[in-house]
């Protein structure tokens, strides 16, 4: 049985690059339908919770897993799924508090709310949100890769886009079937960390703050802070430290 391919993404992770390998490689097989962003712009994002992937020609980007369907039976799709250290994302939110469009509010609003985040300076911001809902699905797909070996998932990270891309393709190519050396190639060269600033739909053409590599917590907060940051997200580190590829996992320390 065909099943619908669903790319689940902890956001600001690479979403963009991954996203744009993804359809470059299933364009000739699958329509791509990005969930969150059809349900927001419908303003009906309270019925999100009732989605199921349906159609197996169409991969699903799910970019907010903190409102993932909780009964959402992964044995029905196939899953690659995608994630960012926790305490890297909560940099990333800062530079996204001070200047993303925020829906329902007056102009008015929003530069106040960008002053008080911009004085109350990046330690005391990570320090002042909890990330933890964005990891939330994140149990259920390693329950799913050791209860049934995780035919149906492919696992990717921030990490291995910046670090590894090539070996990150090869494995991504594989679970989608596609034997062209040549497509692959033409998929990822764009999205080469190197290439990026060249790359006109790179997100850090668009926004400031955006990195190309894991470990900004650690080049741009304090150490009492990543210490916080650490202890606070003990269990989602594990998470991931398990998920990730074996050469990534002291990155999760």
């Amino acid at each position: 049985m065909h099943k619908p391919i669903v790319f689940l993404t902890t956001p600001t992770s690479g979403t963009g690059s991954l996203w744009r390998i993804i359809t470059a490689l299933t364009r000739a097989t699958h329509k791509p339908l990005k969930v969150v962003d059809t349900y927001a712009n419908r303003n009906r994002m309270a019925e999100i919770a009732d989605w199921r992937p349906s159609d197996p020609a169409t991969v699903y980007l799910f970019n907010a897993p903190a409102v993932w369907p909780k009964d959402l039976d992964l044995r029905t799709v196939r899953l690659i799924c995608n994630f960012r250290d926790p305490r890297d994302l909560c940099c990333n939110h800062y530079y996204w508090a001070l200047q993303h469009h925020v829906r329902n509010k007056s102009d008015e609003a929003v530069a106040a709310h960008r002053r008080a985040v911009e004085k109350k300076g990046i330690d005391a911001f990570v320090l002042g949100v909890d990330k933890s809902d964005h990891y939330r699905p994140f149990a259920d797909v390693l329950h799913k890769i050791d209860s049934d070996g995780g035919e149906d998932v492919c696992v990717l990270s921030y990490n291995q886009l910046c670090l590894s891309i090539d070996a990150m393709a090869e494995r991504l190519a594989g679970f989608l079937g596609v034997v062209d050396a040549a497509h692959v190639a033409r998929a990822i060269e764009p999205e080469r960390v190197e290439n990026l600033s060249a790359n006109p739909r790179w997100i850090g053409q668009e926004w400031f703050g955006s990195d190309i590599a894991p470990g900004r917590h650690r080049r741009e907060l304090k150490p009492e802070t990543i210490a916080q940051l650490t202890r606070t997200y003990a269990g989602i580190l594990g998470l991931l430290r398990a998920l990730d590829q074996p050469q990534f996992r002291d990155l999760y320390d």
